[in-house]
């Protein structure tokens, strides 16, 4: 730590700014048993919904982009979901670790409407918001929403939940036409990972929609006739037998939440506006963005209601692979976000970033004691 004041007197203990990431954080003040398995576990790559893997380290490589053969670490895209028999999911299980490839150049970007994009980001741009995030030092995950970061002699909360959601739309419009790919063992048949999307209460569906079979058709149909766009744009890559066989690297050492493809889908049908250039990259990207965003970790309220021990004690036997999701969000999303991120005002004004505590305020409360 340093003196947050250039004054020669007395240096005061409110006076301390954190400048090391690597400085006392909340996890040493939480004795959690379980959390240490969970880290042991973490060091292979495991099943867990956030998943980090090893990085070739051995250089530039000189592939192109139809060479990369980089696969997802999960145990299934549908995992956890209504009607997950009709597809056989130990068909999409990877057969190796994924090991993403950077690129040895950049294709320059030459659409007005992708540029218009980009321009809207910059001139949105909210210094002070920015200046937050570029000198933050990482304390500590308070949930599975929120975690503590120290500015100078300030602490803020932020939630990396919506954070990360605008961290990845910017990524798919700045990195436009430039991603690595990550490919499936096996490409997955949309028609079915869309119907199962629309089995999910989450999607709305009502009759008066129409049959499922059908909307599922005709989804599948659309996405079929876009695949050489969203293949060249978004390294979303599409069979020609209708089948989902790869997606983009957004960032190095993450990956999406694999039971979200099938509503993705649905969406990416549904949602999109196809008929107006600007409107519909903009629409790809956000729901790119919802893809890949941090999810919350759902804990069951028997869970909630067990002592600490025993309750993560239990998690870790129904899922020993999980990796340490604290480990992603600390060392792969916050670097991220620290680094790339262009935040607007509304990061402060709709709580993304908040402050929680001052330690000048704080020194004046407990001088009163």
């Amino acid at each position: 730590a340093v003196v947050s004041t250039q004054s020669t007197g007395r240096v005061y203990d409110h006076q301390l700014i954190r400048t090391d990431c690597n400085q006392t954080k909340l996890d040493l003040f939480i004795a959690n048993q379980a959390s240490k398995k969970t880290t042991e576990s973490s060091s292979g790559t495991g099943k867990g919904l956030f998943t980090t893997l090893d990085t070739d380290k051995s250089g530039p490589s000189t592939h192109s982009k139809s060479d990369l053969d980089v696969r997802p670490s999960t145990s299934a895209i549908c995992e956890n979901k209504e009607n997950i028999d009709t597809i056989n999911v130990e068909e999409y299980i990877p057969k190796e670790s994924p090991k993403p490839v950077n690129p040895t150049h950049r294709r320059p970007i030459y659409l007005t409407s992708v540029l218009s994009l980009q321009e809207d980001i910059c001139k949105a741009r909210h210094e002070a918001s920015v200046e937050l995030l570029r000198e933050h030092k990482f304390v500590g995950v308070a949930n599975t929403k929120f975690a503590l970061a120290q500015v100078r002699t300030k602490l803020y909360l932020f939630d990396f939940v919506k954070l990360s959601e605008t961290l990845f739309y910017q990524k798919a419009i700045f990195d436009f036409q430039n991603f690595d790919i990550f490919n499936f063992s096996d490409a997955a048949p949309m028609h079915d990972l869309i119907m199962i999307a629309l089995n999910d209460k989450s999607s709305s569906w009502n009759p008066d929609h129409g049959p499922k079979e059908e909307l599922a058709t005709f989804a599948a149909d659309l996405l079929l006739s876009k695949r050489e766009m969203l293949d060249d744009y978004f390294s979303i890559v599409i069979t020609e037998e209708g089948g989902l066989s790869g997606l983009p690297i957004l960032v190095e050492q993450y990956y999406p939440f694999l039971h979200k493809i099938p509503m993705f889908l649905l969406r990416l049908a549904t949602e999109v506006d196809w008929d107006a250039e600007k409107s519909c990259f903009q629409s790809i990207a956000q729901e790119i963005a919802k893809l890949y965003s941090m999810q919350p970790i759902e804990v069951k309220q028997e869970e909630v209601t067990q002592p600490q021990e025993e309750a993560t004690q239990s998690a870790a036997i129904a899922d020993p692979n999980v990796p340490d999701w604290k480990f992603t969000v600390e060392h792969v999303l916050f670097p991220q976000l620290k680094s790339f991120l262009v935040p607007d005002q509304s990061v402060t004004t709709s709580g993304a970033i908040l402050q929680v505590a001052d330690l000048h305020d704080l020194y004046k409360v407990f001088e009163r004691c």
